[in-house]
Formats: structure tokens, C-alpha cells, sequence
């Protein structure tokens, strides 16, 4: 078959973008067979509120501890222990900001204009969390619809 039979000369450029978007989500996704939390990196503007994935980190020894504490304490130490997950995470991508900013306009040139007003979000993977938020998050509407203090 020749080059571009058989797809709309419309299309031709839109599968090469869908492509590239599958790829960048592979690499999203990130391993994390070896137990170590994998941090989904996203961004914004203030004005659009779609969230752009902007890259992965790996975690190391000391935020798998972190993410486990939080995920596993369900009492009153949980809100520190984010808390201290979102001040590694601040000081992770803001040591070089400027850089990291450059590489997510180079990504998203419709961010351009936002350079100044960008948030960034993150997503955290490791085994048992997605399951723990969830399973928690289930009980206490229990709870709420329940009317159970």
C-alpha cells in the first residue's frame, strides 16, 4: 500500500498526533514494579483548567516510606504526611523551574500566554493506594449519608 492510502489527507497529520500522545502516556505511566511511588507530574493555567500531563518522577526510599504512611494512617498523622509528600514535591520541580517550565511550553505551546499563572498538580502511584483512597473514600460517605459522626 502506498504512503497515506487509504486515510483522509486530513487525518494523515491527526494519527502521527495521536501517536506521539500514546507514547507520552506510556511513558506516563511509569513503572512501578519495584515498589517505589511513581509521581505523575501535571500543569494548568489558571484560566483553561485542562490539566496537561508535564512528565513522571520516581520516587526514592524516603517518599515510598511518605506514601505509605499516608496511605496506611488513618488517623491523625495522615494530613502531615501529605503535607510533607506536597513540600518534596514543591521542591522538586521548583529547583529548576525555569527549566521545567520552558520543556512544558515547548510541549504545550497553548500555555504560552499562561507562563506566569501555570499550577502544577500531581498524581502519586504506588501498589494499594488507589485502592485504600478509594475504599476509604466509600466509608465516609457511608458515614456522611448514614448521618454517623
Amino acid at each position: 500500500m502506498a504512503k497515506g492510502k487509504g486515510v483522509p489527507i486530513n487525518m494523515r497529520g491527526e494519527m502521527q498526533k495521536r501517536a506521539q500522545m500514546e507514547q507520552v502516556r506510556q511513558q506516563m505511566m511509569g513503572d512501578d514494579s519495584d515498589g517505589l511511588p511513581v509521581f505523575n507530574v501535571f500543569v494548568r493555567s489558571k484560566r483553561a483548567g485542562i490539566w496537561y500531563p508535564a512528565g513522571t518522577l520516581k520516587g526514592d526510599a524516603r517518599s515510598k516510606s511518605l506514601v505509605e504512611a499516608w496511605r496506611d494512617n488513618s488517623l491523625f498523622l495522615k494530613d502531615q504526611y501529605k503535607s510533607t509528600l506536597d513540600k518534596g514535591m514543591a521542591k522538586s520541580l521548583f529547583e529548576s523551574k525555569d527549566k521545567f517550565v520552558e520543556s512544558v511550553i515547548k510541549m504545550y505551546p497553548q500555555l504560552k500566554n499562561s507562563r506566569g499563572e501555570l499550577e502544577f498538580g500531581y498524581r502519586v502511584r504506588i501498589p494499594g493506594l488507589e485502592e485504600k483512597m478509594k475504599a476509604e473514600d466509600l466509608s465516609s460517605r457511608r458515614e456522611h449519608d448514614e448521618g454517623i459522626p
